[in-house]
């Protein structure tokens, strides 16, 4: 198989309550001290959030009543790792899109390798695993340098799967599902003929609230969607928690465990909506909300959900600026053949998300997939302040050390 045959390479970032072993993956363990992070890391991170936000309103359709799950750690890892063999405008549009400005590869490698680090040992109290993994075409010719770059910063194992064989899709798969404890059963229906890599990331995450919802004071309550209302179980909790009243919404922070990650909730004003709402979210505003909670006592009403989600992120990428990298007379991922004379012809075909969340009185479990397909063709309270999601509603779950967010979502029907 020569450097122009059709190459799809699938990197898949999964999120899922349970850790477990992988073929390798950070190697630092919970509650490890770190050193102050360094500089590129905190901006890799605040960039990934900025590209999330930016993708996350690319995808929201106000007229499609659904729950949104997106992992923009996710989505920037898997996307990453396919940067490593981007050449020329096809690099610079990918870049741009990601909001990495003018960090360089080598370093965008560093920033994302010490950042595993950070999510990994800043907090012992969450479970928080990441592994990866590389499935390698037997007989192609892959570039080393691109091989041993995305080992190294993605701390892979390469392994070499003789993908003539229908047994290779099941090793694929088994992995997958074993990583997820079966979050996510599958990942590949087949491996077509002309598939040669397989790249993929995964993050796992168990995180308890640092103070849990009492399951006594959960009642039955109205959840106001946008063309009826229906039955929730509405978790009850007041406390001092950090508050945010905005413009046009309220939000509040909701801690996990040490205290270093929290989810953040925003309920829209009723006549701004979650559409205004998202419209007028920006990178820069999200940056200022961040440094603009006080602490304040509330009554906090949350319902109990789950939401999954499930998308296809070609169009909205595309729109962002990345169509470069769709256009198989455009593309250049020179960079993953060993072959560098000529452009082997290889494109984007497909980047697919998937997301899972469930959210209750002890905490949160959470999955996300992301595919990319590559081709070639107690004190006295005040007068009571009262939050009660009990209409749609925004919500991200952010690593408050670097900033990384790891998931965004909506709820819009539980």
């Amino acid at each position: 198989m020569n450097a122009s045959t059709f190459l799809r390479a699938l990197a898949i970032a999964l999120l899922c309550l349970i850790g477990v072993s992988g073929l390798a993956g950070c190697a630092k363990k919970p509650g490890q001290a770190l050193a102050t992070p360094a500089k590129n890391t905190v901006s890799f991170a605040k960039r990934s959030a900025s590209f999330g936000i930016d993708l996350f309103k690319s995808l929201y359709d106000p007229d499609a009543s659904v729950n949104m799950v997106l992992s923009p750690f996710s989505v920037t890892e898997a996307l990453a790792m396919a940067l490593n063999g981007a050449s020329g405008e096809t690099l610079e549009a990918m870049g741009t899109v990601l909001n990495f400005g003018d960090l360089t590869v080598p370093e965008m490698n560093a920033a994302s390798r010490e950042l595993c680090d950070i999510l990994m040992g800043s907090d012992s109290t969450r479970e928080l695993f990441l592994a990866n993994s590389v499935w390698l075409r037997k007989g192609f010719d892959f570039d080393k340098d691109f091989v041993a770059a995305v080992k190294d910063a993605f701390k892979v194992e390469a392994s070499v799967l003789d993908f003539t064989d229908p047994s290779s899709v099941n090793k694929v798969n088994d992995w997958v599902k074993r990583k997820t404890k079966g979050k996510i059963e599958s990942i590949l229906d087949s491996i077509g003929p002309n598939d040669v890599a397989y790249l993929v990331n995964a993050v796992y995450l168990r995180a308890d609230w640092s103070d849990e919802f009492n399951p006594n004071k959960t009642t039955d309550a109205l959840f106001h969607t946008p063309s009826s209302q229906v039955t929730v179980k509405m978790m009850r909790r007041q406390a001092e928690y950090a508050y945010l009243s905005g413009d046009g919404f309220r939000s509040v922070r909701i801690p996990y465990g040490g205290g270093s990650m929290a989810m953040y909730v925003f309920l829209p004003d009723e006549d701004v909506g979650l559409g205004g709402f998202l419209e007028n979210m920006t990178s820069s505003k999200w940056e200022r909300w961040m440094e603009s909670y006080e602490k304040r006592n509330l009554s906090l009403g949350m319902p109990r959900f789950t939401a999954k989600y499930e998308t296809l992120m070609n169009d909205a990428l595309k729109s962002m600026g990345m169509d470069i990298a769709f256009d198989y007379s455009r593309a250049d991922f020179r960079g993953m053949s060993a072959t560098k004379d000529q452009n082997p012809g290889i494109f984007i075909g497909k980047v697919i998300h998937k997301g899972f969340i469930t959210v209750g009185e002890k905490g949160t479990e959470a999955a996300a997939a992301t595919g990319v397909v590559m081709e070639t063709t107690s004190i006295p309270l005040e007068p009571e302040l009262s939050v009660v999601l009990d209409r749609p509603f925004f919500y991200a779950i952010r690593d408050d050390v670097t900033g990384a967010v790891l998931f965004m979502g909506t709820l819009v029907n539980p």
